[in-house]
C-alpha cells in the first residue's frame, strides 16, 4: 500500500493556507473572494431553489414520522445551505459519501425524495444506484462512512482518476474511532478528500463543549491537512470554499477539512426529546419564536412540564396527555390518578 500511494511529506509550519485566507474571522468570504467567486446570478438562484425545496421536504418527511409513516427522520433544517453548498460545489464525476442527515445532497444530485424516504420507512436498505448518481447510501452509524470515502479515495489514486470524494458527518462523529483513523490514513497517504463536519453544535443530546475540547477544524494540523472553519449558514461561502478544496484535493495537494458552523432548528431525530439539547425550558421567554435571545443563552434549568392531573400521579402513570382529555374523558382521569390519594 505505501509503494502504490504517495505519503505526504512534512510541511512548513509557517505557511498560511490559501483556502482559509478567502474568508474573514467569521467564516464568510471577505469582500475581494466574494467578488471574485466563479458564481454567476443564475447559480446563485438554483443554490436558492435547491434550499427552498430542501426546506419543504424535511418539514415533510417530520409530519409523515409524525403520522407513523416514517420509523425514523433526522431533521436537517438549518443545513440546507451547506449541504447545497457542497454537493453544488464538487463535479459530477465526484463522489459524495454522505451521513443520514445529508438528504439536501441527495436532492441536488437529483435522487427522487420519495425513493429516499423509503429507506426511513424501511422498505429498502439503499434506494438508488450509487454510480449512476456518484452518491453512496445513507448511512446511520455514526461516523462509519468516513473510511469508507477514505478507502474510495484512495482507490480513485491507484487508478490515477482525477476524482475527489466529499464525505459528510456531524460534530459527534469526530469522537469516534473510525473518524480518526480515516483522517489518519487521509492524510498519511495524501488521499483526495474533502472532509466536511456540520457542526450544529449537539451531538444527537451532548453539546459541543461536552465532547470535544477547541475547534475542530484545528484537528486537521494533527493529521499533518489544513482545516477551515466555514459559516454553514452561508451558502456562498460553502460553495466556493468546497470548490476550492476539491480542486486541491484533485491536484494530489490533500485532503482538506472544512468545519461549517450550523444551528440545529429541530431536536436530533423523531423520537428524541426537545428539552434534551435546548437549554430553555417549557415556557421560558427565550424559546419563542421571534424574540432577540438564543434559546441556549436561557440559564433557567430544565423542568419537566406540568403534568395534566396536576401531578397526583407518578409521571410514568400519568396517562393523560393534555387538559382536554381531563373534561372529555373523567374516566381516564380517575384510572390515572385515583391511584395516589389527593393532596
Amino acid at each position: 500500500m505505501a509503494d502504490a500511494i504517495s505519503t505526504r511529506p512534512a510541511s512548513g509550519t509557517g505557511e498560511r493556507d490559501p483556502i482559509a485566507a478567502l474568508l474573514d474571522q467569521d467564516g464568510v468570504l471577505t469582500a475581494e473572494a466574494e467578488r471574485d467567486a466563479p458564481v454567476s446570478n443564475e447559480q446563485l438562484r438554483e443554490l436558492y431553489r435547491l434550499m427552498a425545496i430542501s426546506r419543504r421536504l424535511d418539514q415533510e418527511g417530520l409530519n409523515l414520522q409524525r403520522q407513523g409513516e416514517l420509523g425514523l427522520w433526522g431533521p436537517y433544517a438549518g443545513h440546507e445551505a451547506a449541504q447545497v453548498g457542497g454537493a453544488c460545489a464538487m463535479q459530477q464525476t465526484d463522489w459524495i459519501f454522505p451521513y443520514y442527515r445529508d438528504f439536501a445532497m441527495a436532492v441536488c444530485r437529483g435522487i427522487d425524495p420519495g425513493a429516499i424516504l423509503g429507506i426511513f420507512r424501511g422498505l429498502a436498505h439503499g434506494a438508488w444506484d450509487p454510480y449512476e448518481y456518484r452518491f453512496a447510501p445513507f448511512i446511520i452509524p455514526v461516523g462509519s462512512q468516513i473510511p469508507h470515502a477514505v478507502g474510495f479515495a484512495m482507490g480513485c489514486t491507484l487508478d490515477h482518476e482525477e476524482t475527489a470524494v466529499l464525505v459528510g458527518f456531524g460534530e459527534g462523529a469526530t469522537s469516534t474511532g473510525d473518524w480518526h483513523e480515516a483522517m489518519n490514513f487521509a492524510g498519511v497517504f495524501n488521499a483526495p478528500v474533502v472532509f466536511l463536519c456540520e457542526n450544529n453544535q449537539w451531538a444527537i443530546s451532548v453539546p459541543a463543549k461536552q465532547q470535544v475540547a477547541g475547534r475542530i477544524s484545528d484537528r486537521a494540523a494533527g493529521y499533518g491537512f489544513s482545516g477551515t472553519r466555514v459559516d454553514g449558514t452561508d451558502v456562498l461561502s460553502v460553495y466556493t470554499i468546497v470548490r476550492a478544496a476539491a480542486e486541491r484535493a484533485r491536484r494530489g495537494e490533500g485532503p482538506p477539512t472544512t468545519r461549517r458552523a450550523i444551528a440545529r432548528t429541530q431536536m436530533s431525530s423523531r423520537g428524541a426529546r426537545a428539552t434534551r439539547w435546548s437549554n430553555a425550558p417549557p415556557g421560558c421567554a427565550h424559546a419563542t419564536p421571534g424574540t432577540t435571545t438564543s434559546p441556549r443563552r436561557c440559564k433557567v434549568k430544565p423542568r419537566s412540564a406540568p403534568r395534566p392531573c396536576g401531578g397526583r400521579c407518578s409521571p410514568r402513570r400519568c396517562r393523560i396527555p393534555d387538559v382536554s382529555s381531563i373534561t372529555s374523558s373523567p374516566r381516564r382521569q380517575r384510572r390515572c390518578c385515583a391511584r395516589r390519594p389527593s393532596s
